[in-house]
Parts: C-alpha cells; structure tokens; sequence
C-alpha cells in the first residue's frame, strides 16, 4: 500500500492545511463517498489538454509511467466515490493496465503522482476530482 510519506510532495506538508509536523495528516475525502457519475450518466471525463501537457508529470514520465497515469484518472473518474482508487498496490497496478508487482514498484512514484490518501483510505487526484 501507498504511505502518505510516499504521496506527499512537500516533505510531510499537508496540502489543505498549515500541518507540517512528522504525524501523517490525512484529508478528508474530496468527493462525497456516495459520488458515483455512472448513474449521473456522466461516463466521460472532461480533459484540459493545455494543464496536462504543461505538467510535470507529463515532462517526466516515461511512456509507461504515463500510460499508467492515464489509466489510474480513467479508472478514478468510475470509481464510487468518483475521483478515487482504492490505496492497494495489487488493485492500483490492475487498474493501471494490469503490471506485475515488480513493474508497478518500478513506475507508482510516477503514475501517482499528485494522489492523496486521504481518511476513507482512498487516493484521490485534486485536478480530477
């Protein structure tokens, strides 16, 4: 599983709060658990092309690094509650296009990048959600 040390790019700051302590800090979920947009029939996923391509993920990903981003935000916007994953190494490597775990150790910095844990003990991504 992912640790929130793992997922935070400000060494242990939290992002919604002026926390910056060595206690792991957990958001709250940011969508309601009940956020499914399948019944809404929202089953597409609106992108900013300009904000992806200007991305840091997107300068520093590898091709499979960034399939695999790609794959976990399609994955996420279907998910209940919608914008999250599960924060399962096994499931987060499925979901991404069905790696190995040895592939997905290799590639998770990466493709999770932005991901939060937040108290449900699920990822959420700020920009899909």
């Amino acid at each position: 599983m992912s640790s929130p040390a793992e997922l935070s790019a400000l060494d242990g700051a939290c992002l919604r709060c002026d926390k910056t302590d060595a206690a792991p800090h957990l958001a709250e979920p940011l969508t309601p658990p009940e956020c499914d947009l399948r019944s809404s029939g929202m089953v597409f996923m609106p992108l900013d092309v300009g904000r992806m391509m200007d991305s840091d993920q997107f300068a520093m990903a590898t091709g499979e690094e960034f399939k695999a981003a790609m794959a976990l935000y399609a994955k996420a916007w279907l998910q209940v509650p919608a914008a999250s994953l599960p924060n399962d190494d096994r499931v987060l490597a499925h979901l991404a296009g069905g790696y190995t775990q040895r592939r997905w150790r290799k590639i998770k910095d990466v493709a999770l990048r932005g991901w939060l844990l937040c108290t449900d003990g699920r990822l959420y991504h700020p920009v899909i959600a």
